[in-house]
């Protein structure tokens, strides 16, 4: 196991008297071969995953205080980038309880046909161009997926509060054969490809758009 722990510091010199500038720091793997997959854990932030052509992965994280207060805290918080077999695991850790006005966001490049598994607990992910499966559990937030059609088999999305919808193309889940569509729920199966997309968000919405 190889682990990567990367720790934001900064100075508290020149800050407004109740908020900061937010902090940043980024890590480069410089080489995913024999890689297949990227797991993610993200407690409180915004996620954004983009997909790209070449073999490496890179993750950037930025520690929002919110009040001057949160920034010692903020200090302790850590990216934490593991290679485990075929996965490269990504956990924000030491993610403070009970702490208002205090989020990441994380921006993440990965290679376009590994398959990408999210856990995240409050806050927003969107996710772009991914070929291989896509599982994500969203506790409280939206997500919005968009890839190419011809990659996936099947899409479930599944909401508690909110709403659940599903393009494919330029036409809505709804005036296409081959799924269920209800508010909060969409099961599609007619797919060509060999990927899945399968979505469960607690409170919120979940978006998928395949073009």
């Amino acid at each position: 196991m190889r682990a990567v722990f990367c720790v934001l510091v900064a100075s508290l010199a020149a800050v407004p008297l109740l908020a900061r500038e937010p902090r940043e720091e980024a890590v480069e793997i410089a080489d995913t071969a024999g890689l297949s997959r990227v797991d993610v854990e993200l407690p409180v932030g915004a996620l954004t995953v983009r997909a790209t052509n070449g073999p490496q992965a890179r993750i950037e994280m930025r520690v929002n205080c919110g009040w001057r207060r949160n920034c010692e805290r903020a200090d302790r918080i850590a990216l934490r980038v593991d290679r485990i077999g075929e996965t490269l695991m990504i956990r924000v850790e030491n993610f403070p309880e009970s702490v208002r006005s205090l989020s990441v966001d994380l921006n993440l490049e990965m290679p376009r046909m590994f398959a990408l598994t999210l856990e995240h607990g409050v806050g927003d992910s969107e996710i772009i161009g991914l070929l291989g499966d896509i599982e994500v559990e969203l506790g409280v937030g939206d997500v919005l997926v968009e890839s190419p059609a011809g990659a996936f088999r099947s899409v479930s999305a599944e909401v508690g509060v909110g709403d659940a919808d599903f393009r494919l193309g330029r036409s809505h889940a709804g005036e296409r054969d081959g799924f269920l569509f209800l508010a909060n729920q969409v099961e599609w199966n007619e797919g060509t490809g060999d990927s899945r997309i399968e979505i469960e968000v607690g409170v919120g919405d979940a978006d998928v758009n395949l073009k």
